[in-house]
């Protein structure tokens, strides 16, 4: 199934310590027998899973908990059909570096660690395995595989940020990819773990009585498992249904799979009336195995009832989305009732930061969702414009204006908010009040100062929602619950409840601030209805908490005639769930319901590095910068990716791919994929069109097995858009969208292995026929999914040539095709030609007329005045000659397989060299001048390079890479098979594999990387080292350890900067005397001294 991803342990990427294979087991294998055969691993016997005080032999420890790892990751794996070996050897040592009592003492460790790095288990696994193992003469460590040291390393996830000292002085001399995700085994070995823990955990608590059956019967996911089993074995002892339940409650039996729907209603009618759950079952499949659209009825084992479907059902419901059926379409799950809806609600302090905009897709994504499924809807944003963060807000606008004022730069408090967009807000009340606002007193002053930055940043806000499609229709100010007496009608109303008093709260959790004190405050009776402790709503100085302010809105939303109130929050404030469920019960017990919903971080990545968001710091990056960098429909679907509750990863650079690992654009695809087919059957087979618009075609034609299986996800719709209302998950909607534009992809490829499979088939015209009708349900279904994500069909991010189906891979080998034009206007033809079988706009004629006026001007050296009505249209029948030689080159990328190649990395540029000019000084500025004005046809220099193969290993070298967009240099790779150890003051010279050879007006300059230089004082001794056009050598870099601590170059390690630079050659011109300067024959250096 995975088996092209599988690591094969006969092409491993080597130990540290190179050492020579056996014959009688593999390299994993090997790694395996070394990890048992450790003292480390023995030593897990003693290091408890998850009690504290219950150790003995009846529980489980690290040692039997990996063990029983380590087989259900070989099982997975097995069945995947990727390397049993790694995962097994991975899940064996995940846990190698575990404190005892599980992740309490890790967490204990970390904080008495804290002034000295900390504590991580992963990153003690790997210093156990490289360093503190101490088994063999020649190194420390075990000395296990790469794949090995990068599954342990990243198996709970790429290690991008606080990343452990050891893991990073490691990874200086090994490096183990630690930002990128590890492979297939490691992930397998983490979900094994989290199967293990999950079900054995749950066993040994049952074991230990820390929890009973009665505290599972509460659970009704448990409850009905418990109940079936004690009905189906009734002498059944207690330690058995320990087991029974565990198995069965996390296993799902393989029979419940079978057929097209399943059902346990009799195990539950069984549970609650009593009876034998088969014999019900058996009664309802007598029942139900009359209706017209079921096929069979099975009863599979204690229970369960699958029903297998007749296509006539399926092919029905590929009619219902043809021809937009309500009964389809239709889902109401919210019977009108209406729902207040409140998201985002960021502190009006300045713009929306990225970390925003999750809880503001996720906000309107689900009021669309709801929207759709029968809810009213009201979409709401709390403004938060009174409290202290306010005042400091205007302090610091204040500040801003008295620099405005003075035009004088100030030092800025430490406390103000630092971000430059309060600048403008400070000149735009000195152009308004002028300096007014000094003579004013200072209370007034402030008033308005609160008032129009605050309506400034809301401007900034909603401007930010708007370019993100979102609207609220609601902004409700906290400062209305003040001004209007609301909080006093609310605490009032409490009180007659019984629900206020006067009292103190006990101290704070944590470290008590020196000037705490208990104090006699209003509190709120929260614990009454499942919070923590009771809330405080009126300071000893009489005024109002924001907590107060919350009882006030809550009330205001209910007597708004809300019937359900979903509040959407930060992970910021977790702490606060509580405290909303106990409001809304102490004021409306039984009539309003409440959920909220929490929005986990969104880890911004940029050029590979982690970036921490902060208003009051002033770095952060905002929803307007990210927009216009991937525009908005990106950033609405990527932040549906994930479930709201978990962390979501944005990288800046992936969500610009054009790949299938990039989910947008693969659903993307899909859909201008879909209009394809219509418009080519349009043109190419119109009998078969017009039936298909007609609805003249024969769904039951739709027999294959896969065909089959898309019409079942296409019919799952209504079930999806269902169980988002339900579960207020909006992000099902994406997830399908993602499945479906795979099954579909799979579909039409089938096509390109087999005729039979083609959507188009021109000799089957009643086949195509219904075929177009599955696109176009495909097609419909994905533009449903993007109005409810809140995405454009069109996008302008979408292009039409990438085939998507084959992930693009940067280290695969290029094929090259060369062109050779003589001509500019040869390269008219070419292009000309290009344009009559692309669908462009008829825009671009004009666009390419005057393209080619300006390149007609420039080649002349003459302007051809606009005006002119007597010169003819510039065309290449007359275009200049200047004996240009110009090569098209044509880059084409292999997929995995290296047999297919991949029209999607497809890339064209142009060499052009001048055939005849004077001199090769013109040449070179002619050519320089005609490519950077003809930037847009002659692109990025091609540099032909060639590894070299005089070792095996050598053909997978990495070629240098450029590391961010705008970098100047490319890192350049040691290809060294052996470590090569520098010594101090030592000078060794490092292979980089590679050959290459430039254009004549180019050389390559090898410079240090700072990195290597700062912290292990290694350099390139000649920097910069030069690299001629006409040396074809391979490149190596002469490298000295400046430090006193020897220093190891491992194969793969970044060891030097390449940067192409142009240069010029001069002529020398011999005089006898030289123009005279004002510093003359003096000043030798920077002193004029030796």
């Amino acid at each position: 199934m995975l088996a092209a991803y599988a690591c094969d342990p006969s092409n491993t990427r080597g130990r540290l310590y190179k050492e020579q294979p056996t014959s009688y087991r593999n390299e994993f294998e090997r790694d395996r027998d070394r990890i048992i055969h450790s003292k480390s691993f023995r030593r897990l016997q003693y290091k408890t899973q998850v009690f504290i005080n219950h150790e003995g032999d009846h529980y489980r420890n690290r040692l039997t908990h990996s063990i029983e790892v380590a087989t259900v990751a070989r099982s997975i794996s097995n069945t995947l059909n990727l390397s049993s070996d790694l995962a097994e050897v991975v899940a064996l040592a995940h846990d190698l570096g575990h404190t005892p009592f599980g992740h309490a003492g890790e967490v204990a460790l970390n904080e008495c660690m804290k002034n000295f790095g900390g504590f991580s288990h992963n990153a003690h696994s790997l210093k156990i395995l490289t360093k503190l193992e101490k088994r063999y003469a020649a190194y420390d460590g075990l000395n296990l595989t790469w794949e090995v040291l990068e599954g342990i390393v990243k198996h709970n996830g790429p290690v991008r940020t606080n990343i452990p000292d050891y893991v990073l002085e490691y990874n200086r001399q090994n490096d183990l990819d630690l930002s990128n995700y590890s492979s297939a085994e490691a992930q397998i070995a983490s979900l094994a773990d989290d199967i293990s823990y999950i079900s054995h955990d749950l066993e040994d608590s049952i074991g230990a009585k820390i929890i009973d059956f009665n505290h599972l019967s509460e659970i009704k996911f448990i409850d009905q498992y418990i109940s079936t089993i004690k009905s189906q074995f009734r002498e059944i002892t207690s330690s058995r249904l320990i087991y029974e339940v565990v198995r069965t409650a996390i296993e799902i039996p393989k029979d419940n799979l079978n057929g097209d729907l399943a059902s346990n209603i009799a195990m539950i009618i069984a549970a609650k009336q009593g009876g034998n759950p088969r014999e019900i079952a058996l009664k309802f499949k007598e029942i139900l195995s009359s209706l017209p659209y079921i096929a069979s009825i099975e009863v599979a084992g204690p229970g369960f009832i699958n029903f297998t479907l007749k296509a006539d059902y399926w092919h029905s419901a590929i009619q219902d989305i043809l021809l937009d059926k309500e009964d389809f379409f239709k889902v109401n799950v919210g019977n009108n009732h209406k729902v207040n809806l409140e998201y985002v609600s960021a502190n009006p302090t300045g713009p929306l930061h990225i970390g925003h905009a999750r809880c503001a897709v996720y906000g309107d994504a689900l009021a669309r969702v709801l929207e759709s499924t029968g809810y009213q809807v009201t979409k709401e944003y709390y403004v938060n414009d009174a409290g202290s963060q306010i005042d400091n807000l205007a302090k610091t606008v204040m500040f801003r204006y008295k620099e405005a004022l003075t035009g004088e730069k100030m030092l800025l408090p430490e406390d103000f908010y630092p971000g430059e967009y309060l600048i403008d807000v400070g000149k735009d009340l000195v152009e308004k009040f002028g300096n007014k606002l000094l003579e004013m007193p200072e209370s007034e002053c402030y008033e308005i100062v609160k008032k129009l930055t605050v309506d400034k940043m809301l401007e900034l806000i909603k401007a930010d929602l708007k370019d993100l499609d979102i609207e609220h229709q609601v902004f409700f100010s906290e400062k209305s619950l003040h001004d209007n007496g609301k909080i006093d009608e609310v605490v009032d109303l409490l009180t007659v409840k019984g629900l206020i008093y006067e009292g103190q709260l006990p101290p704070p959790k944590g470290k008590i601030d020196k000037d705490w004190s208990a104090q006699t405050q209003k509190l709120f009776k929260a614990t009454n209805f499942g919070d923590s402790q009771d809330r405080s709503i009126q300071k000893a100085d009489g005024s109002w908490t924001y907590f107060a302010a919350d009882l006030a809105y809550t009330k205001d939303k209910i007597d708004r005639g809300a019937d359900l109130l979903i509040y959407i929050l930060g992970a910021d404030h977790s702490g606060y769930v509580k405290r909303i469920e106990a409001i809304v019960k102490a004021l409306e017990e039984e009539r309003v319901k409440v959920d909220v919903k929490i929005c986990h971080l969104v880890n911004f990545i940029h050029n590979g590095q982690s970036v921490k968001m902060s208003k009051r710091k002033g770095n952060f990056t905002s929803v307007n910068d990210v927009t216009k960098e991937v525009g908005k429909d990106i950033i609405r679907f990527m932040m549906l990716t994930r479930k709201n509750d978990v962390p979501l990863d944005f990288d800046l650079v992936k969500v610009k791919e054009q790949s299938k690992e990039n989910p947008i654009f693969y659903v993307q695809y899909a859909y201008v994929r879909t209009i394809s087919i219509l418009a080519k059957a349009k043109e190419n087979m119109s009998e078969a069109y017009s039936k298909f618009l007609e609805n003249e075609y024969n769904l039951s034609l739709l027999s294959t097995e896969e065909e089959i299986e898309m019409i079942k996800l296409l019919a799952s719709w209504p079930k999806v858009i269902e169980g988002a209302a339900k579960y207020f998950e909006p992000h099902r909607v994406a997830f399908y969208l993602v499945t479906l534009a795979s099954k579909f992809h799979a579909l039409w490829n089938f096509g390109k292995e087999n005729n039979d499979y083609r959507f188009l088939i021109e000799t089957d015209i009643e086949l195509t026929a219904a075929r177009l009708g599955l696109a176009r349900a495909i097609q419909k279904i994905i533009r449903i999914g993007f109005d409810i994500i809140g995405k454009k069909k069109n996008s302008k991010q979408v292009v039409l040539q990438p085939e998507p189906e084959k992930p693009l891979n940067i280290l695969t080998p290029k094929v090259v095709e060369n062109e050779k034009f003589d001509s500019i206007e040869e390269i008219m033809d070419s292009i000309e030609g290009q344009d009559k079988t692309s669908n462009k706009s008829c825009n671009k004629d004009k666009d390419k007329e005057e393209d080619l006026d300006i390149l007609y001007q420039d080649l002349m050296g003459e302007k051809k005045s606009s005006a002119s009505t007597t010169k003819a249209p510039v065309s290449k029948d007359n275009l200049p000659q200047v004996g240009l030689n110009i090569i098209k080159v044509t880059e084409k990328r292999q997929g995995p397989n290296d047999k297919q190649l991949l029209n999607h990395t497809k890339r064209n540029y142009y060499k052009i060299q001048f055939a005849s000019v004077k001199t090769e000084l013109v040449a070179n500025q002619e050519l320089e001048r005609i490519k950077k004005k003809y930037a847009k046809i002659f692109n990025k220099i091609p540099l032909t390079v060639r590894k070299m193969r005089s070792e095996k290993d050598h053909a997978v070298d990495i070629l240098p890479t450029y590391a961010t967009e705008k970098s100047s240099g490319m890192d350049l790779i040691a290809a060294n098979i052996e470590p090569i150890i520098i010594k101090p003051q030592e000078v060794q010279l490092i292979p980089t594999g590679i050959c290459i050879a430039l254009p004549d007006y180019l050389e390559a300059q090898i410079r240090p990387r700072s990195g290597l230089a700062l912290k292990h004082g290694i350099t390139v001794l000649n920097s910069p080292g030069t690299i001629d056009s006409d040396y074809r050598g391979e490149i190596k870099v002469i490298l000295i350890n400046h430090f006193a601590e020897i220093f190891t170059i491992t194969r793969g390690m970044k060891i030097a900067q390449m940067v192409v630079a142009k240069y010029e050659q001069i002529l020398w011109h011999e005089v006898y005397n030289l123009d005279e300067t004002a510093r003359g024959e003096g000043g030798f250096g920077s002193t004029g001294k030796f």
